[in-house]
């Protein structure tokens, strides 16, 4: 994930410019995961079916579906976490990413996607579209159970 380190300073009539540079820090465990399918999500996040809180995660990934850094993008209450597709693709531009997956738990067991899912899977598909980000699957977890919107025909 990148890190933001000031630059310099400038100091121009009233204001005070300070410019960023991102730097990249790498695992090097990260870029050896590769996420072929929904059943690859499931098995790195089934933990999120013991949460109580619904927890929304963002995958970024390389060109090869190699994952470059892994976010938690919102914390919501035990029946909805409401994200927005700027919170998602903030980091996928920071990193670099070509790819991403976003996954998110159902606290009551049942990973069968609301229309909310839904909906904010489109909005999220429409701004990767913007930035040529291929959005890969939009994965729920359940109890011992996941709902891929791939796999289902959905994306």
């Amino acid at each position: 994930m990148k890190q933001f380190n000031p630059k310099k300073t400038i100091k121009n009539g009233q204001y005070i410019i300070q410019y960023v540079e991102p730097k990249v820090i790498r695992d090097e465990l990260s870029t050896n995961i590769e996420i072929n399918q929904a059943s690859d999500i499931y098995k790195m996040f089934n933990s999120l079916q013991d949460e109580s809180k619904e927890k929304l995660l963002a995958i970024h990934l390389n060109t090869r579906n190699r994952v470059l850094c892994i976010e938690i993008v919102h914390i919501g209450g035990t029946s909805e976490s409401i994200v927005t597709p700027d919170a998602i693709l903030r980091t996928s531009l920071l990193v670099n990413a070509k790819a991403i997956i976003i996954c998110h738990n159902h606290p009551s067991g049942d990973p069968s996607p609301s229309d909310e899912d839904k909906k904010i899977t489109q909005n999220i598909i429409a701004a990767c579209n913007l930035f040529n980000i291929r959005f890969l699957d939009h994965t729920i977890i359940g109890y011992n159970k996941y709902f891929s919107f791939a796999e289902h025909g959905l994306i």
